[in-house]
């Protein structure tokens, strides 16, 4: 089934990557056909620029694994620096979803959001 998230749209398209000057000199595939997928921002109040990455990385790795890619990095210990923890690593590997990893932080966000009550200057 196609993802439907609020706030966005996704389109298929082609393109050929090229090098732009001061940005990507020697950019992946430059010259090669790509087959890619645009995001189009239909409503900014709506969208949830995390989630939709979340979404987006459990994708695109359950894709690599129906190929057989690796796609995820080989060093737990990197990965986990970049994400802040091994737990999504964990999730990725095992195949869960985006909904799902969304799912498990938001007993850890409520935590925050009580916790941060106390410092804030003004009620959001």
């Amino acid at each position: 089934g196609a993802l439907r998230l609020p706030g966005v749209q996704f389109e298929a398209v082609t393109y050929v990557p090229r090098a732009i000057p001061g940005v990507a000199a020697n950019p992946r595939f430059v010259g090669d056909a790509v087959q890619a997928i645009r995001i189009h921002v239909t409503d900014h109040n709506q969208v949830e620029p995390l989630e939709l990455g979340m979404h987006a990385l459990a994708l695109i790795t359950a894709e690599a694994r129906r190929q057989s890619v690796q796609v995820l990095p080989q060093s737990l210990d990197m990965f986990a620096k970049i994400a802040g923890t091994s737990r999504l690593y964990r999730m990725l590997s095992s195949g869960v979803d985006g909904a799902a990893i969304i799912a498990a932080w938001q007993k850890d966000v409520a935590a925050f959001k009580q916790r941060r009550g106390k410092y804030l200057l003004y009620a959001t």
